[in-house]
């Protein structure tokens, strides 16, 4: 059964209205209880009666034959659906889970689509506990034309269901590819025959377990090392059906297709990363941000949508002052997870002023209201007493800072439209909170500036101070060697007459000794009688051979060969951050000079206009 509330009813709905088909991702104790960090995702009260669409439970239960199989009509997603064939459970069997004793979702070339897409290991960890009695590595359960357009047509029809049923099937087909990652081929072919129904599948209302399922399995499967390469998207409205996901509140443009459910906060916004993440790596080639659909509701979903990334972008920056520099790796990598999902908003609200969106609606209703919101919340980080203790010129990144920049560019620039209105007053103190958040960036990167400059002063003293004492080493070094080639001279005169002297001295003995050895010989020669022969051995004539020992040298080196077979090799490089260019930094620093004048003289201008009024009226 279908049923269409009021959005003023919302408070009450959990009474009126049973929750939706518990997802198969959760564990049942802990899926009716709302933390402080889960949300019900609906617009707030200044929305004027949105209806949301709500999914009741049927009591009636599927017909079963005698072999316990629940029997199903030509329109469900299987003939026969087993319930021993799919557990929900917390155990699983380990083993399969290990490839060369590497868990899998550790192995190298899985991990590099993990960290790539920033896909949510949790979830990851559930899909593989989520058990499959029969063989999970079948070909039948992988990623395929029939079942895409199967899920899409069960969708379509609204059975009661349809939710559970093709949230398992995502879960099987998932766990298949994670499994079957080192058997699987090139499937780029597949995907772009595909495109079509998992568009229809998007314009679908979903669950958020079907949505963040669906998108994991397609970015496992696209990005696998054979289909990446050869893979990009085709079809225009795919990509902006997925922008949508970034960007409005409830994932979709249409008031139609919405479901009401309580989402964890942490887990919507990861959804909203693996998409950006998707679309800047399959969907280069498509202008996705342009022609989107800007009606009175999408506009107001993606305001909503972008007021709540504020707000919760300031949490963990406000944490991020508190914790530096001892924060946690987890507020790091938060925050800049949601300066990325901002970043990619602001070109959107750009978009709507550019177009006119604001103008003559800006103190009406949500337009008005969220403006006020946002500038609240950013200068609430720069304005809090706390905080400006602690806050330096090195505590934010540049990629914040040039999230803060851009918001408060396209700030300044409203506040501009709305100085040509009667109702520009309303705008002043938005005015100036960008003005604060801009001279307190201008203040920190100056800081850096003079910093360089104070070290360069320094660097260049210290060259003049090595200079100088150069230039003494090599005075120093030229008298040592002056006072050496003396020294050197006077000994070789020296030794040139004690060896002269020597000479001498070895040729009287050798002339001595020569004369005695003469003598002797004849002597022995005269002792000796004929008849006897005198056998003298001597070594002139003999020759040892020697053979030449060579010192061997022993070399430390690791040598790894691989032998396996070139089409089975998959190569993954996990790229480390790139550093931030000095391009970027040097039209940041630009930009913060322009802007910062800018808004200065529109604010000049406001109490020019200001004062006018005052006389006027006086």
């Amino acid at each position: 059964m279908v049923s269409y509330i009021s959005l003023r009813d919302m408070k009450n709905m959990k009474k009126s209205f049973p929750e939706p088909e518990k997802s198969i991702l959760k564990p049942e104790d802990s899926f009716n209880i709302l933390s402080h960090n889960t949300r019900r995702v609906k617009f707030n009260t200044l929305l004027e009666d949105k209806r949301i669409f709500e999914v009741e439970e049927s009591d009636e239960e599927l017909s079963v034959n005698r072999r316990g199989k629940r029997k199903i009509n030509e329109n469900d997603i299987s003939t026969e659906y087993d319930d021993w064939d799919l557990k929900d459970i917390k155990g699983v069997v380990m083993s399969e889970l290990y490839i060369d004793g590497i868990y899998i979702l550790n192995h190298p070339c899985i991990n590099v689509i993990i960290k790539r897409f920033s896909i949510p290991r949790k979830l990851l960890v559930k899909v593989l506990s989520f058990t499959f009695q029969k063989n999970i590595e079948s070909p039948s359960h992988s990623l395929s034309t029939k079942l895409v357009s199967t899920i899409a047509k069960r969708l379509k029809k609204g059975k009661n269901k349809a939710f559970n049923e093709v949230e398992r099937l995502l879960c099987i087909t998932l766990k298949h590819h994670i499994l079957t990652f080192f058997k699987t081929k090139n499937n780029a072919k597949l995907l772009l025959s595909i495109e079509d129904k998992i568009l229809e599948i998007l314009q679908c209302p979903l669950k958020f377990s079907i949505r963040i399922l669906l998108v994991t399995l397609l970015i496992f499967v696209c990005g696998h090392p054979f289909t990446e390469s050869f893979y990009k998207v085709k079809l225009d409205s795919l990509a902006r059906q997925l922008e949508y996901n970034v960007i409005m509140l409830h994932y979709v443009p249409e008031e139609g297709n919405i479901i009401s459910e309580s989402i964890p906060t942490i887990e919507e916004y990861e959804l909203r990363l693996m998409i950006i993440n998707f679309l800047n790596y399959f969907c280069q080639d498509i202008p996705y941000f342009e022609n989107l659909t800007w009606s009175e509701y999408s506009s107001n979903a993606f305001l909503v949508c972008f007021d709540d990334t504020i707000k919760e972008l300031s949490k963990f920056v406000t944490s991020l002052i508190e914790t530096y520099p001892y924060q946690t790796n987890f507020i790091d990598t938060k925050t800049i997870e949601l300066t990325i999902i901002v970043n990619h908003m602001i070109p959107h609200l750009s978009c709507l002023y550019e177009c006119g969106f604001f103008e003559g609606k800006m103190v009406d209703g949500v337009h008005y209201s969220v403006l006020k919101n946002i500038a609240r919340t950013m200068v609430a980080i720069f304005d809090n007493e706390e905080n400006k203790k602690k806050l330096t010129k090195k505590t934010f990144c540049y990629a914040l800072k040039g999230c803060f920049l851009s918001l408060s560019i396209v700030g300044v620039l409203i506040c501009k439209t709305a100085r040509e209105y009667f109702y520009y007053k309303s705008f002043f103190v938005q005015l100036e909170s960008w003005i604060t958040i801009i001279i307190a960036l201008y203040n920190f990167e100056y800081e850096i500036i003079e910093d360089e400059a104070k070290k360069k002063k320094i660097m260049e003293g210290k060259v003049n101070e090595n200079r100088i004492i150069e230039n003494e080493k090599k005075e120093n070094e030229t008298i040592e060697s002056r006072t050496i080639e003396d020294k050197t001279k006077s000994n070789e005169i020296m030794e040139t007459e004690d060896l002269e002297y020597q000479r001498t001295e070895n040729k009287i003995i050798e002339t001595e000794d020569l004369q005695d050895k003469t003598k002797e010989n004849e002597y022995i020669k005269n002792s000796v009688p004929e008849n006897q022969t005198i056998e003298i051995e001597t070594i002139n004539n003999e020759t040892i051979e020697t053979k030449a020992v060579e010192n061997q040298t022993v070399k430390d080196e690791f040598i790894e060969e691989i032998e396996i077979d070139k089409d089975e090799i998959i190569i993954c490089k996990i790229k480390g951050p790139e550093p931030i260019p000095e391009s970027f930094i040097r039209s940041y620093w630009e930009e913060l000079q322009f802007y910062r004048r800018l808004s200065l003289q529109i604010y000049k201008s406001y109490i020019e206009s200001d004062k006018t009024d005052e006389i006027m009226m006086a």
